[in-house]
C-alpha cells in the first residue's frame, strides 16, 4: 500500500504546476516573488546518482532560478520526498541528501573559483496516519552547552600550520605538523634543534619524529639517483643540526658540479653540430645527457682533431 502511495505522489509531483503549488503553500514569504517559476524543471536523477548511492523511488528533484534584488540570478535545487510512515530521523535523511547534492556539485568541475554551491531546499509530504512533527537536525542531535566551534552543521575548526613559525611551536602535535611544511635543509636543521627536546622524553614519539625527518623530509630533498641520507638519533640536537648543515653543503657543492656538467654538455653538442654540419642525432644527445663532466671535456677536445663528428666516441 505504501509503495502504491509513493508512486501516486511521485506521479503527482512530476508536474511543474503541482510543484509550484507545493512551493507556494509551504514556503510563504518575500522570496516567493523572486522565484522564477517559468524556469521550474526536473533535474536528471542520473546527475544525483553516484557509485554506491541508493535513492528511493519517492525522491523527486527539481530546480528553478532565484532572482535576488541585487546581483545575478542563480539556481535553487529542490529535493521533494513523500512518506506514508513517520520517521524520527527525517531531518537527518534530508540533510544527507542535501550534502550529497552539494558534493555532486563540487565534483562536477562546473563551480568556478570564487563561486558558491547552489542552495538546496528539502521538502517532505507526509500522508500517513497520525501527526508527524517536523523536528530539525538541532532537535534530534544533542547540543553542547556551551557549544565549541565545529559542532554546528557545516562548521569546522581550521588549524593553518603554514601561518605558524618554528618559534611559535610549543607542543609535539604542532611539531609533527610543522615537519611537512619544510622545504630546505636550513629549515630542517632549525626545526630539529628547536623541536627535538619536545619529543626526547618519549622514546616512541622521538622515533616517530626521527622517522618523519628521514622518510618525509630528507628523502624528498634527496637528488634523483642519489642515496637518501638518514639520521640515526635525536639525542644531540646540536650535532644533528650540524650534520644536516654538512648534508646541505654537500648538496650545494653537487649542485654546482651538476651545473658545470650541464654547461659542458651544451658546449659539446654545439661543437658536434658544427662539426657534423647537420642537427645532432638523438642518440648523441642521450649520451651527452648521461655523461660525466670529465668525459664531456674529453669528447669536446677530440672534436677539434677528428675528421668526422661520430669518431669522437671511439675508445669511449
Amino acid at each position: 500500500m505504501a509503495e502504491e502511495s509513493d508512486k501516486t505522489h511521485r506521479l503527482l509531483f512530476g508536474f511543474a504546476s503541482m510543484v509550484e503549488q507545493l512551493i507556494r503553500r509551504c514556503l510563504p514569504g518575500p522570496w516567493i516573488e523572486r522565484f522564477d517559476f517559468s524556469t521550474l524543471a526536473p533535474r536528471s536523477e542520473r546527475q544525483l546518482t553516484d557509485q554506491g548511492e541508493v535513492r528511493r523511488d519517492s525522491d523527486l528533484f527539481w530546480r528553478l532560478l532565484y532572482r535576488p534584488e541585487e546581483g545575478e540570478p542563480y539556481w535553487v535545487h529542490l529535493n521533494l520526498e513523500h512518506s506514508s510512515t513517520r520517521s524520527r530521523w527525517a531531518a537527518l535523511n534530508l540533510t544527507t541528501y542535501q550534502v550529497m547534492d552539494w558534493q555532486k556539485q563540487a565534483r562536477s568541475g562546473k563551480v568556478k573559483r570564487g563561486e558558491q554551491l547552489y542552495p538546496t531546499i528539502s521538502m517532505m509530504v507526509y500522508t500517513g496516519d497520525g501527526r508527524m512533527k517536523a523536528k530539525s537536525l538541532r532537535e534530534i542531535v544533542r547540543q553542547m552547552e556551551p557549544a565549541p566551534p565545529g559542532t554546528d552543521l557545516g562548521d569546522f575548526v581550521l588549524l593553518d600550520v603554514q601561518r605558524q613559525t618554528v618559534a611559535e611551536v610549543t607542543t609535539t602535535f604542532d611539531a609533527f605538523l610543522k615537519l611537512h611544511q619544510l622545504k630546505s635543509f636550513e629549515e630542517v636543521a632549525d626545526v630539529v634543534q628547536h623541536l627535538g627536546p619536545l619529543v626526547s622524553d618519549d622514546e616512541k614519539l622521538a622515533q616517530a619524529f626521527l622517522g618523519l625527518v628521514n622518510d618525509e623530509i630528507l628523502r624528498r630533498m634527496a637528488r634523483k639517483g642519489e642515496k637518501t641520507v638518514r639520521l640515526n638519533s635525536l639525542e644531540d640536537t646540536t650535532m644533528l643540526a650540524q650534520r644536516i648543515d654538512r648534508i646541505r653543503d654537500g648538496y650545494i657543492k653537487q649542485g654546482k658540479l651538476e651545473g658545470e656538467r650541464e654547461e659542458a654538455a651544451r658546449l659539446f653538442l654545439k661543437l658536434f653540430a658544427v662539426k657534423n654540419g647537420t642537427s645532432v642525432p638523438s642518440d648523441v644527445r642521450k649520451r651527452a645527457g648521461s655523461a660525466k663532466l670529465k668525459q664531456l671535456e674529453t669528447w669536446a677536445e677530440r672534436l677539434l682533431t677528428v675528421e668526422r663528428a661520430e669518431d669522437v666516441f671511439q675508445d669511449g
